[in-house]
């Protein structure tokens, strides 16, 4: 008899993106991932999650980032997305693990090489403001100023990334492939590939740095700092992407798939 040992209730979101995750293994022991709509008017969105995984697969194929395969499977009740359960260590506990270790070299080298990979693959769109960028996103400028991929997965963090075991490779090793396991909150539009890079550092940031001084880069009056000078506000703004916009990651975070409760 197949039995849960995980589920987590996304239902702080608009009713139309509210869903249920569950782990569920069975009697050989063997994990399964089921993303369920948590209202009827979550329904296609759910169903869509297959074919983000299919834009996703076809943008990076040839790369080192991988994506987890779903399949959407009818219910009487409507529909879920199953996925394998991938067994492995995130990008984030092994940055957590170092941060711990006070081994400031090994988290450059994680956030250096995800940064690598990020800007590598998936092509190399212009960013064109689109009508349905500004539904998500709002207004913005500079276009043609930054790179996108074909397909954007926002949600690309490094506790969403997983290297496998048994593969022979690490993080630190350039040939190891790396499996994303959600990518619900991907959109077909253009998206800069550092707005994907900002997100990943911002929820790092928060959640395992706070206030420490991560990875060379200065935390200055609650500014990231790099070598150009001010990059953007911790916890405040984010005007990169969106010129006379100016939201917070938390903001985004709240909005756009991140609050859930996890039981």
């Amino acid at each position: 008899m197949d039995r849960t040992i995980y589920s987590k209730y996304s239902n702080e979101r608009a009713e139309r993106f509210r869903i249920r995750t569950d782990i569920v293994v069975d009697v050989a022991g063997r994990k399964t991932v089921y993303k369920y709509a948590g209202t009827k008017a979550a329904d296609p969105h759910v169903r869509r999650i297959e074919e983000c995984f299919r834009q996703l697969q076809e943008a990076y194929r040839g790369s080192r980032i991988r994506f987890c395969p779903c399949e959407v499977e009818e219910l009487q009740a409507g529909s879920r997305v199953s996925s394998p359960f991938v067994r492995g260590e995130t990008l984030q506990s092994m940055i957590e693990r170092s941060f711990r270790q006070g081994d400031w070299s090994t988290v450059e080298t994680i956030i250096r090489l995800y940064g690598r990979r990020l800007m590598e693959a998936g092509g190399d769109s212009p960013f064109t403001v689109t009508e349905e960028f500004r539904n998500v996103f709002g207004p913005a400028g500079q276009e043609n100023a930054y790179i996108c991929a074909d397909v954007s997965d926002v949600d690309m963090i490094f506790s969403n990334i997983f290297v496998e075991t048994g593969n022979g490779g690490t993080v630190l090793d350039v040939s190891a492939d790396w499996t994303v396991i959600d990518y619900e909150w991907t959109f077909p539009f253009p998206v800069p590939k550092k707005f994907v890079l900002y997100r990943a550092i911002y929820f790092a940031y928060y959640q395992i740095f706070k206030a420490q001084r991560p990875f060379g880069v200065a935390c200055d009056g609650g500014h990231y700092r790099g070598r150009s000078g001010t990059v953007c506000r911790v916890g405040d703004t984010f005007s990169g992407v969106s010129a006379g916009r100016r939201f917070s990651g938390a903001q985004y975070a709240a909005h756009y798939g991140n609050k859930s409760h996890t039981v």
